[in-house]
């Protein structure tokens, strides 16, 4: 196995310790919902400067150079990109270099006839979508991804497969690792996203609330995590619409999966009639059904359709202001059910039975 002059970084690296942290890693799907200009770039002559030879997304124009100093490709490395992808690779045993003391490792050698797929925001331009606190700039050309990551914010194309940084062991680096996709099917995942980023405009241009959260919540439904995270997002300030939208998303059983990010929108509507009563009473239908088949314990690993239900009741218990009569039936008929399952997890504290001796017992 030939050993990019990447991996000589590590010999130095090496020499120190490793942090524990979440490193940067590429979302096809918030980079491609993000991005105002998806760029389809070679290397050119200059060390860090790319020309443009498509673009996907925006009206950057064919043959525009631009500087990336950070995807800039080591000088005199032939290496193949699935060569480097083995070489850092802390979980082949195979690896000579395993362990690197650094945040990512440095971009990839590149051919003359590869390609790389960039993700980009233009000077001042936010994100449409962000966990965090975006740092916006006016100056250059910003990654489209919420790393402020230029490397995370990239697709390698070699041979007609795909490449791109993601971290695979914590404590460790970010290294360049196979998409285990085609530039093909890369095109065609952004291709889809764009699609779902359009339908949001069109969302947020509809001047019917209820319209507005209806196709707000078919994004929810779309399966892809940008367009749910960005739509629920944008349900939390649709009023009494968006509750009946996010309402409805609860009750479908295939969303279990998103349960506890709707439960979270749903309280940040500041709404007050969440129809407490009414998902509660989905609830108990549900772990009617569901407890008897349950063992001890069964909450520890936090996976699965009854860990999601767990975190949505107990997110919806623990909602403070006025209570009806009708909650709190539901509530009292809640807790029955509740009473017959075994204990979540004996090394934590369940955190319904208190939400329901309050609510039963001492009021709000």
């Amino acid at each position: 196995m030939r050993v990019s002059a990447i991996a000589g970084a590590v010999v130095l690296c090496g020499l120190f310790p490793l942090r524990a942290a979440i490193r940067p890693s590429l979302s096809v799907s918030y980079c491609s919902w993000n991005a105002s200009d998806i760029l389809v770039m070679s290397a050119a002559s200059e060390t860090g400067k790319f020309r443009v030879v498509e673009a996907i997304q925006g009206d950057t124009p064919i043959g525009t150079v631009l500087t990336l100093q950070e995807l800039a490709p080591p000088e005199g490395d032939a290496t193949s990109l699935a060569e480097v992808a083995e070489s850092t690779d802390p979980w082949n045993p195979r690896a000579r270099f395993r362990f690197a003391a650094m945040d990512i490792f440095p971009a990839p050698p590149l051919r003359a006839s590869d390609r790389i797929i960039v993700f980009l925001r233009r000077p001042g331009v936010p994100p449409e979508y962000d966990p965090g606190n975006p740092k916006v700039s006016v100056i250059g050309w910003q990654p489209a991804n919420f790393w402020q990551e230029l490397r995370a914010s990239t697709v390698w194309l070699q041979d007609g497969m795909a490449y791109g940084y993601g971290q695979t062991i914590n404590p460790g680096a970010s290294h360049l690792m196979a998409m285990r996709a085609t530039e093909e099917q890369v095109r065609r995942q952004i291709r889809a996203v764009l699609d779902l980023r359009a339908a949001l405009d069109r969302a947020l241009a509809s001047t019917d609330p209820a319209d507005r959260a209806w196709q707000l919540a078919a994004l929810v439904r779309s399966g892809d995590l940008a367009a749910r995270n960005s739509a629920l997002g944008h349900l939390e300030s649709g009023g009494a619409e968006a509750v009946d939208a996010l309402d409805g998303l609860l009750a479908d059983p295939d969303l279990w999966g998103s349960y506890w990010a709707i439960a979270s929108s749903l309280v940040n509507t500041n709404v007050a009639d969440i129809h407490l009563a009414r998902i509660l009473d989905n609830e108990t239908r549900y772990w009617r059904r569901t407890c008897p088949g349950l063992q001890i314990n069964w909450a520890a690993t936090g996976m699965g359709a009854p860990a999601a239900h767990y975190r949505l009741a107990a997110t919806l218990l623990e909602l403070p202001g006025p209570e009806s009569a009708q909650d709190r039936a539901a509530v009292a008929a809640f807790a029955q059910v509740w009473k017959t399952c075994p204990p979540t997890n004996q090394y934590a504290q369940d955190r319904v039975f208190p939400e329901i001796d309050r609510r039963l017992h001492n009021g709000r």
